[in-house]
């Protein structure tokens, strides 16, 4: 994202600590996909697509879990696209089947996955602008496909400006 690429361009983590402003304020503050990160889930897209798995040539996936922030959720839609319909059934929810399959040359649709998005599924939390998230509402907006029920707020109730979380904590959850 683009916090791996500030990082490499200023040899450390500091770019990404929020200074002496709110983290919320930062440029990095749930930092995208830069162009190299939606080459490299297109990547893997492809990839998956010639991958046989469950009587299909592709790899399919009944269910993706994220994190909300939103290099995640870009990272799945380039990779699964827009995902099914919370309480949409798969076989109502479909979506061409992956170029170079043997069902995309049979003109077959395939059923779309149901992208969940957990908090759970962060990183870490803390410190780093870019493991904050905006708030839940705006960035569902981009991504109306995919399953926000579980995400108990609407703003970042986990994310600390000065504290890291630590690696038990990591584990615990």
């Amino acid at each position: 994202g683009e916090h791996n690429a500030a990082t490499a361009s200023s040899g450390s983590n500091d770019v990404l600590t929020r200074g002496d402003n709110p983290a919320r304020d930062h440029p990095l503050w749930d930092a995208r996909l830069t162009d190299v990160g939606v080459q490299q889930a297109q990547k893997l897209k492809q990839h998956l697509a010639s991958r046989p798995s469950g009587g299909r040539s592709f790899t399919a996936f009944d269910l993706v879990v994220v994190s909300p922030l939103t290099r995640t959720c870009e990272t799945a839609f380039h990779i699964f696209g827009p995902g099914r319909q919370p309480g949409k059934p798969g076989f109502l929810s479909t979506l061409d089947a992956p170029d170079g399959s043997e069902e995309k040359l049979r003109g077959e649709k395939v059923p779309a996955p149901r992208i969940l998005v957990r908090e759970e599924c962060r990183e870490r939390w803390g410190q780093y602008v870019c493991d904050g998230r905006r708030p839940v509402s705006k960035i569902m907006s981009e991504f109306p496909s995919f399953d926000w029920s579980e995400v108990p707020y609407d703003d970042d109730h986990f994310y600390t400006e000065d504290a890291r979380e630590s690696d038990e904590h990591c584990c615990e959850r």
